[in-house]
């Protein structure tokens, strides 16, 4: 992953004097994306469209790959192509998901945040840890275990092993997204907040990679990564790269 400094919560209040003095001078994503209810249609309808089958086989209208970056020492990018019968993908298209354990502003997130370059702060406070190992993983997995215990709530952990290159099996892979630090207009992705409320069906909840830190909270804080612009392909062959900006979190 490439350009952490402005991407992550323990940065973004040391930064946030300095993006307003450099406004200005800085590029901006000039979409700013769509709506939490927008994002939520979207989810439903491909939990729709998937309702016979798992959270490892989803069916997606396009198809996503996480491979080598194609920024210098960036590690592994998530790369878009098209499914068969187009060969665009429409402005305002939810192409991901932001996985991890969802923490309250008054949780302790403290030691899971330490060394921590995956923890994505949403603007009511919350925070989203991404995390694919370590203490994270592990908070994770034993919330993951309470929500199916207690609640019989059964949520996507496969973002967990998915840091391998080919082609992803589902959408869950916000984490590995890069940053477009050297040209925001190369940017072709922005971070949405969504809300899943209670009303959201139990079942459809193997398709979120999101858990809540307490045990009480029945709604889903998420983070979506939306497209900025329509991406069009040469080929069914053809890969684009996913680029954030991560100073326009919405």
């Amino acid at each position: 992953m490439s350009g952490f400094g402005s991407r992550f919560a323990m940065f973004q209040r040391i930064s946030a004097a300095y993006r307003a003095s450099a406004k200005e001078s800085l590029p901006r994503v000039s979409f700013k994306g769509i709506d939490s209810d927008q994002i939520v249609a979207q989810i439903t309808a491909i939990c729709e469209a998937n309702s016979d089958q798992t959270a490892s086989t989803m069916k997606l209208p396009f198809r996503l790959y996480v491979k080598q970056s194609n920024i210098k020492n960036a590690g592994f990018g998530v790369f878009l192509g098209p499914c068969s019968g187009t060969l665009t993908v429409k402005q305002g298209t939810v192409v991901c998901l932001y996985p991890g354990v969802v923490y309250s502003s008054i949780d302790p997130i403290f030691f899971p945040s330490i060394s921590n370059h995956f923890v994505l702060q949403r603007m009511d406070g919350s925070l989203i840890d991404g995390k694919h190992s370590g203490l994270s993983k592990y908070m994770f997995k034993s919330i993951r275990k309470r929500e199916l215990a207690w609640n019989r709530v059964e949520y996507d952990n496969q973002w967990l092993d998915q840091r391998k290159e080919g082609e992803s099996n589902n959408w869950n892979i916000g984490q590995l997204i890069n940053n477009s630090f050297n040209n925001m207009d190369d940017a072709n992705v922005v971070y949405n907040e969504f809300t899943l409320s209670q009303s959201f069906p139990m079942q459809w909840r193997q398709f979120i990679p999101n858990v809540p830190f307490a045990p009480e909270e029945e709604n889903i804080f998420g983070i979506a990564l939306v497209t900025t612009k329509d991406i069009s392909f040469s080929s069914l062959d053809d890969r684009v790269e996913l680029l954030a900006s991560y100073q326009s979190l919405e």
